[in-house]
């Protein structure tokens, strides 16, 4: 929820979104629900969850394109406004700590972001540049206690307009950065 509701406090009008690791597609579904004239483009590793993104998108009366492939492969040479993503962000070793409804439910690979957790939020960010606009967004959904190696992750790149928000719960869950340009 708070991942959707601080993009769309920075979707300019008719704006191009890419969504990293989609899953099921509810945060692209819910930002072209909310906010009219975007263009979504959801990416998925899972051709699995790329169908249930699909039917999700039918069923709620949106029709974001979907592309099976990892990260930026299915989108090279593209541009986009915002990027926002859930990506798994899980530590290994944790995932078998996990409450039984989500580590027995949930596709391991969707939950596991490496040894400490971070391993998509490096990628992602590493290459974002090559993919945003000048001046567009990009926003995390982070892991408890992720948020502020995020935010350094974003600053090295060379984003500004580096910030945090905490949920409902008071965790830190939502980072968002703004690309103006190469430093």
């Amino acid at each position: 929820e708070l991942l959707v509701e601080k993009a769309g406090e920075h979707l300019p009008p008719q704006a191009r979104v890419l969504d990293l690791c989609t899953g099921s597609g509810c945060v692209l579904i819910s930002l072209m629900r909310l906010f009219d004239g975007i263009e979504g483009i959801g990416v998925d590793i899972s051709e699995e969850a790329i169908a249930v993104a699909r039917e999700t998108g039918r069923r709620n009366f949106v029709h974001p394109i979907w592309r099976q492939g990892d990260l930026y492969k299915p989108v090279k040479g593209e541009r986009f406004d915002m990027i926002v993503s859930n990506p798994p962000y899980i530590p290994t070793g944790a995932i078998e700590h996990l409450m039984p409804e989500v580590r027995d439910h949930e596709p391991r690979r969707a939950l596991d972001g490496g040894e400490d957790g971070l391993l998509f939020f490096r990628e992602i960010i590493r290459d974002a540049p090559l993919y945003l606009k000048e001046g567009g967004w990009i926003l995390f959904e982070v892991g408890v206690d992720e948020a502020l190696a995020v935010e350094s992750m974003l600053f090295d790149r060379g984003f500004g307009s580096i910030r945090h928000y905490r949920d409902y719960a008071d965790n830190d869950r939502v980072v968002r950065g703004r690309w103006l340009a190469e430093r």
